[in-house]
């Protein structure tokens, strides 16, 4: 306890090597997506950070093919020693989207309504979940857009999301994801609630009734002057 009166030194060393965490879609090359860790940053005592090169179990990389969580151990050499580090790596069924997280500059598969230019593919990295880039939108009069992406399905059942965060919406506020097919429309209404306080609201149990069934996926904001926020990450999934 004379150390809470004296203070003391003690010699620099690292504190923690946090786990990292790599979400994709199936088929997918993992180790050529922009955000695969080729670096792990960690953390010394004195509450710096630095980054070093990780080192990662082939083997293990190499039988994550089929959906599922995997956890992929390796390594990093800090000041000569070797230290354990793990990948969470989560790898989502195939993803029936183009260009879900506007990572690609062709953005000619999405149709955006946007009347007042309140909503464009930037890069953010305070608003991306992953990646580099979102839709983020923002004007300072009323916000109202949609963004669209028509795709074709086979017979099955699919889910669908998307990834969100946002604030200074209002009280009347209408964020909705949705999904048109032929004639019937699948809704779940949806919102913000603050700087990186990520939501991920989800439709389930989509039924396709037949092979070459064309679908129209979005999402839809009403809100107020000064809203601000970003979409990040759709996915449409067959799961049967």
């Amino acid at each position: 306890f004379r150390y809470m009166e004296t203070g003391t030194t003690a010699a620099k060393q690292v504190a923690n090597v946090p786990d990292v965490t790599l979400i994709c879609s199936e088929g997918d090359d993992i180790r050529a997506l922009a955000d695969f860790p080729a670096q792990v940053t960690y953390t010394y005592n004195d509450g710096s950070e630095e980054s070093a090169e990780a080192s990662w179990d082939e083997a293990k990389l190499a039988e994550a093919g089929a959906a599922g969580q995997y956890e992929i151990p390796g390594t990093i050499s800090v000041d000569g020693e070797s230290l354990p580090v793990k990948l969470n790596l989560i790898i989502n069924p195939g993803n029936m989207l183009k260009n879900p997280g506007f990572e690609d500059e062709d953005m000619s598969m999405w149709v955006l309504t946007d009347a007042g230019h309140c909503v464009a593919r930037e890069a953010d990295t305070n608003n991306v979940l992953t990646g580099k880039y979102c839709l983020k939108f923002w004007e300072d009069k009323p916000v109202e857009f949609t963004a669209e992406q028509t795709v074709t399905l086979d017979a099955g059942t699919y889910r669908l999301g998307v990834t969100l965060e946002g604030g200074d919406a209002g009280d009347d506020a209408e964020f909705l994801l949705y999904i048109r097919i032929r004639d019937e429309m699948l809704t779940i209404p949806t919102g913000v609630s603050g700087w990186r306080v990520w939501t991920t609201p989800e439709i389930t149990g989509i039924e396709i009734p037949s092979d070459g069934t064309e679908v129209t996926v979005g999402v839809s904001v009403k809100a107020a002057a000064g809203a601000w926020g970003a979409f990040d990450d759709f996915y449409l999934y067959q799961v049967e």
